[in-house]
């Protein structure tokens, strides 16, 4: 029996962040886009093979932060999420999912990171991870091998009254 490894690849992900609260703890509800790649090397029985998958996520954070809104500080989010594949891609050619089932993903997310006062708002640098508990065709489950890794940068504006 051979066995195939699956290398990840870079992809993207970039959306839109609010926060709800400026005190050691805030609500941190995010919409975001997200690419993900992955290879599956050839084997004797199938040539390699290049996947795509392009998905809404929404996660819904607990933000736990250190320092004060006017300065530097690091902050730690944790919560569930929930995500959307919207479609899927093999050696760069879009596949047709409009029917498929198993669309819809859930599960837990959490991250670290740093907010660096910078001008009105702050540069933002984060790691974070999602971890797969379920979706609408398998339902929950606690044994997924699944943790997507996302890094990213931004820079945070704030917005309404002080």
């Amino acid at each position: 029996l051979e066995t195939t490894a699956v290398d990840p690849s870079l992809g993207f992900v970039g959306g839109v962040v609010f926060q709800f609260g400026r005190g050691k703890l805030s609500f941190q509800p995010e919409i975001n886009y997200s690419r993900t790649s992955q290879t599956i090397p050839a084997t004797t029985f199938s040539p390699k093979q290049d996947y795509s998958t392009d998905q809404i996520v929404v996660p819904l954070f607990l933000k736990i932060a250190s320092g004060t809104f006017d300065g530097h500080r690091f902050f730690v989010n944790i919560g569930p999420y929930g995500s959307y594949i919207t479609s899927v891609g093999i050696h760069g050619i879009k596949r047709d999912i409009s029917g498929s089932t198993g669309r819809f993903f859930y599960g837990g997310a959490a991250g670290v990171g740093a907010m660096i006062k910078l001008g009105p708002g702050h540069a933002t640098i984060e790691a974070r991870g999602l971890y797969e508990l379920g979706n609408d065709a398998t339902g929950f489950y606690t044994d997924s091998k699944t943790i997507l890794a996302e890094g990213t940068i931004g820079y945070v504006f704030p917005l309404g009254g002080r």
